[in-house]
């Protein structure tokens, strides 16, 4: 399985970015796109990336709530158990389940850009997936370990 990844800008900077539709309960599928940061410990949608979609802000507020991500610190709030949608390199379409969180800046009105999505290190820990980095483009690639 190798999902293919995009280089853009987010946050002033150049990052690796991932294209995926997510489903939250009986919802319609919502289009997203997250920055790939294995420095991150789990996967978020930002409070930004919510607007104009059904999918609510959050629940409980984490344990280890407010955290600094990209040195803005964040409110982190449980959603749910969310089914990820991917197309891989062939076109194939890819489903998998992860427990998701919101994150809310806890700054206001000094920030320029939105605050992103991000696919932390607990989704690529949980699916077995690693970043592949090649000239002709990058992706998550499945690794079993057998």
């Amino acid at each position: 399985m190798k999902i293919p990844l995009r280089d853009g800008k987010s946050l002033g900077f150049d990052r690796t970015m991932l294209n995926f539709s997510l489903k939250y309960k009986s919802l319609t599928p919502y289009p997203f796109t997250a920055i790939v940061d294995t420095g991150c410990p789990f996967s978020f949608l930002s409070k930004d990336s919510l607007i104009g979609k059904r999918i609510p802000c959050g629940f409980k507020e984490i344990e280890k709530s407010p955290v600094a991500l990209g040195n803005i610190p964040h409110k982190i709030l449980e959603l749910d158990n969310c089914k990820l949608f991917f197309r891989d390199v062939n076109n194939e379409l890819i489903e998998l389940e992860h427990f998701m969180y919101v994150g809310i800046p806890l700054v206001k009105g000094i920030l320029l850009n939105k605050i992103p999505c991000f696919i932390g290190n607990d989704f690529l820990k949980k699916h077995n997936l690693s970043i592949i980095y090649k000239k002709e483009g990058s992706y998550l690639e499945r690794i079993d370990n057998k």
